[in-house]
């Protein structure tokens, strides 16, 4: 609301007049018709926020708190608010996991103080563990402990299981729906317990006869090798590859 204010030009009398008016205690100290009115302020109002994606204002602590309150009441109904929440959980574990001071925040946070299994600096790359327990929440009951640990457990395997295959924060909600948070933490389960794939050995021939003597190995033959590091670039590591003869084994039945 704008506010006008009109001032009248006023002849001024050089001469002090004791008929000047008085100014009533409540108003000295004021600067008369440059005093400021108090205009009543508009109310806030709260947009709603986008679905699958967290709060521009609030830290991931904080909305991953407004997604607990938001699940209190959904277990085993309304799967599609449900799964809508889970994907704000998704997306604030992708926050917290690229973003070092919000990790760092998110670490110090008042409601990990009394936890057992508090978030270190060092567990960035677990942020989404975190994220949904954060989620869950922390009760104080021995059988709601319990109930939230299995919670967490669930919750965290079909989120887990998105981000292996590498899931976009938007598709989320839809492989939520597809499969259900039920058939994914099976899945995850099963797929924890399958053996981590071989490592694969790439070795490069120096020389000729280093080449002809790989060339004669066979599938089962067992060497007693070992290196010498000269260079390390990530996975790249550059080496003097050493075939210790005398310690080679024989192969054998059964072996």
């Amino acid at each position: 609301m704008k506010v006008r204010r009109h001032l009248k030009e006023k002849t001024v009398d050089p001469k002090p007049s004791s008929s000047r008016p008085k100014v009533p205690a409540s108003d000295k100290g004021k600067a008369g018709p440059f005093r400021k009115e108090k205009v009543a302020k508009a109310p806030s109002i709260e947009l709603p926020q986008e679905v699958g994606k967290p709060s521009d204002t609030l830290g991931a602590a904080d909305s991953l708190r407004t997604v607990r309150n938001a699940l209190t009441g959904l277990e085993g109904k309304h799967r599609e608010r449900i799964n809508a929440e889970l994907a704000k959980v998704y997306t604030n574990a992708i926050l917290l996991r690229e973003d070092p001071d919000e990790w760092q925040r998110f670490c110090g946070d008042v409601e990990w103080h009394e936890f057992p299994g508090k978030p270190k600096i060092d567990d960035q790359p677990e942020a989404l563990r975190f994220a949904v327990r954060m989620a869950v929440g922390f009760p104080l009951e021995e059988e709601e402990k319990k109930a939230a640990t299995k919670r967490v457990s669930k919750l965290y395997g079909a989120l887990r299981f998105l981000a292996d295959d590498g899931v976009e924060p938007d598709a989320v909600v839809t492989r939520l729906q597809e499969k259900g948070i039920e058939k994914l933490s099976r899945e995850a389960a099963q797929r924890k317990k399958q053996p981590p794939p071989a490592t694969e050995w790439m070795i490069r021939s120096v020389n000729q006869s280093f080449a002809k003597m790989l060339a004669k190995w066979k599938p089962g033959d067992r060497r007693g090798v070992y290196f010498v590091v000269k260079s390390v670039d990530g996975m790249l590591i550059d080496a003097d590859f050493i075939v210790a003869g005398r310690f080679n084994f024989k192969k054998t039945k059964g072996s």
